[in-house]
C-alpha cells in the first residue's frame, strides 16, 4: 500500500506528546492544587494517554508545557514550574548530554566520518521544555472542540476503542490522536473495515497491535467523496 496524498496534506494523525522525564513535567492532582490561584496554571494542562483513556473516566494527570523557547521568559513567566523543573530535569539532561558527547567522541576518535547522534545535547538546550512537545500537534487540536484519540498500543482481542476528547486536553505520547471532530470520521474509524486495516498494517509490541501513522493512516482508503446513501 502506498501512502495516499489526502491523508497527509493536511497532516491529521499525530502522536501525543512525549514529557522525557515524566516525574518531573507530570503532575498529580494534589500537585495541581497547590497551584490554585496561580498564573503559572496557564502553562499546566490536563494530560490523557491511551491507557489511561481506556481505564479512566477523570483525569489524574496535569503536564508542565512551557511553549517559551528563551529560558529568561520562561523563569520570568513561571518561576515555580521552571525551580521544578531546574531541580528535577536538567541534572540529568546535562548528565545525558555530557555521556553523548563522550560516545560521540570516541566513535568520532575511531571515525571522523561517523554519523552520531545529538539529541540529548538537543534536549539540554532547551531543558524546560517536553523532550517532543509536538507543535504541529497543537495546532491541529487547537481548530476544534475535540479530537479524537485511540491508544496507540491495542489489545490483539478486541476491537480497537476511540473517544472524542477535549482540546483543552493534551494527549500524551501513549495515545494516537486524530485532529478530526465530525461524527462521520468517528465512524470511519471505528468501523470494521478501518480495524482490519489496522490489524494487516499495523506493527506490533509483543503480540499487541501498534497504531503507526505512516503505515496504517497514511495508506488506509479514506472515503473522501461519500455519498448520503
Amino acid at each position: 500500500a502506498s501512502k495516499l496524498p489526502h491523508n497527509t496534506n493536511p497532516q491529521v494523525c499525530f502522536q501525543g506528546q512525549t514529557p522525557g522525564d515524566v516525574k518531573a513535567f507530570v503532575l498529580n492532582t494534589a500537585e495541581v492544587s497547590a497551584l490554585a490561584g496561580s498564573a503559572e496554571l496557564d502553562y499546566v494542562a490536563p494530560f490523557l494517554g491511551g491507557t489511561e483513556m481506556l481505564s479512566q473516566t477523570e483525569i489524574s494527570s496535569w503536564v508542565i508545557d512551557l511553549p517559551f523557547t528563551d529560558v529568561v521568559e520562561a523563569q520570568t513567566k513561571a518561576p515555580l514550574l521552571m525551580r521544578r523543573l531546574q531541580e528535577k530535569v536538567l541534572p540529568d539532561r546535562t548528565r545525558k548530554a555530557a555521556d553523548e558527547a563522550e560516545s560521540n567522541a570516541e566513535v568520532l576518535k575511531r571515525n571522523p566520518r561517523a554519523r552520531i547522534n545529538n539529541h540529548h545535547a538537543g534536549f539540554l538546550a532547551r531543558w524546560w521544555q517536553l523532550a517532543y512537545r509536538r507543535e504541529d500537534l497543537l495546532a491541529a487540536i487547537a481548530k476544534t472542540d475535540r479530537y479524537i484519540m485511540t491508544s496507540r498500543v491495542q489489545s490483539e482481542q478486541r476491537m480497537p476503542i476511540y473517544a472524542f476528547v477535549s482540546s483543552s486536553v493534551k494527549p500524551a505520547d501513549s495515545a494516537t490522536v486524530f485532529s478530526l471532530d465530525d461524527d462521520y470520521s468517528f465512524g470511519i474509524l471505528s468501523s470494521s473495515i478501518h480495524t482490519n486495516w489496522l490489524s494487516i498494517r499495523c506493527s506490533t509490541l509483543e503480540t499487541r497491535l501498534r497504531y503507526t501513522s505512516t503505515t496504517v493512516w497514511d495508506t488506509f482508503p479514506w472515503p473522501v467523496a461519500p455519498s448520503s446513501v
